[in-house]
């Protein structure tokens, strides 16, 4: 099992860990949300992962990362959060990535894995920055409709 073999890896398990434990102390409802949806993939993807050909479009995986991008999407939609556009942005060029791959298997793999690295360090420096720019419970409102413009005001 290939899970945790590079210093990259490794180096994005802690960062995951780290953000985990941010939202948990500092987040707030979104924040954990979109923290949880992240973990739960990452708990998934080695579950679906095609381990028998590495080189093969990971058809589980992208499913995994769409359901994420989903779930970000949905809080995108729910709540006023600046990082979270963001954060579904990544997710989305990541489930982009996977299309590429499939439709163009000469992509090296190496490029593949790169990207996806590098979009999840996205993903996770978006959180965080949520983490750490939440500024109470205000922040924790919903959106309305007639309340949109007052909140983008403050």
């Amino acid at each position: 099992m290939q899970f945790l073999e590079t210093p990259v890896q490794i180096g994005l398990m802690a960062l995951l860990v780290i953000t985990s434990l941010l939202a948990v102390i500092r987040g707030g409802l979104p924040e954990r949300l979109a923290m949880a949806a992240v973990v739960i993939g990452s708990l998934l993807t080695p579950l679906v992962q095609n381990w028998s050909n590495l080189n093969a479009p990971q058809w589980g995986i992208m499913v995994v990362d769409a359901a994420c991008l989903a779930a970000l999407v949905v809080l995108t939609w729910r709540y006023d959060r600046p990082w979270l556009p963001w954060a579904a942005a990544f997710q989305l060029i990541t489930v982009v990535t996977h299309v590429g791959y499939a439709l163009n298997l000469d992509i090296l793999s190496r490029a593949y894995l790169s990207t996806s690295y590098l979009l999840f360090f996205g993903v996770l420096s978006a959180i965080a920055w949520g983490c750490v720019r939440r500024g109470g419970a205000r922040h924790d409102r919903r959106r309305t409709p007639g309340r949109d413009r007052q909140l983008r005001r403050s």
